[in-house]
């Protein structure tokens, strides 16, 4: 995925002819994830995810990927926690992708029953 994307912005930003078409990194993207094949309209949210993931897991530069436990609040301060998932996010997860876009964010979910 790398490779090709690589090429694909070359392409895109270096080569002299006025058109240029996304070819390669389409067959690229649907050969990995057939949800994109053909020429149905898509979700540009899923596939620049697809893509971005996809970039990361190939510049990866973490090979044997260690067991993290999930990390878990307990009513600790926010800022503890997310220190603590981030150090746990690293242990398993180190590329330009990860150094570039990657980030937090606390998601909360309450019981409408027991408001837990």
């Amino acid at each position: 995925m790398a490779k090709t994307y690589a090429k694909f912005i070359k392409g895109m930003w270096c080569d002299s002819d006025s058109v240029f078409t996304p070819d390669a990194i389409k067959s690229a993207v649907s050969s990995i994830n057939p949800m994109f094949s053909g020429y149905a309209q898509h979700d540009s949210q899923e596939f620049f995810s697809f893509l971005v993931d996809g970039l990361h897991e190939d510049l990866n530069r973490i090979e044997k990927k260690p067991y993290v436990e999930s990390v878990e609040s307990n009513n600790r301060p926010d800022k503890e926690v997310a220190l603590e998932s981030w150090i746990a996010h690293i242990k398993r997860n180190q590329s330009i992708i990860t150094d570039l876009i990657a980030g937090q964010y606390k998601s909360k979910v309450t019981c409408p029953t027991c408001s837990k």
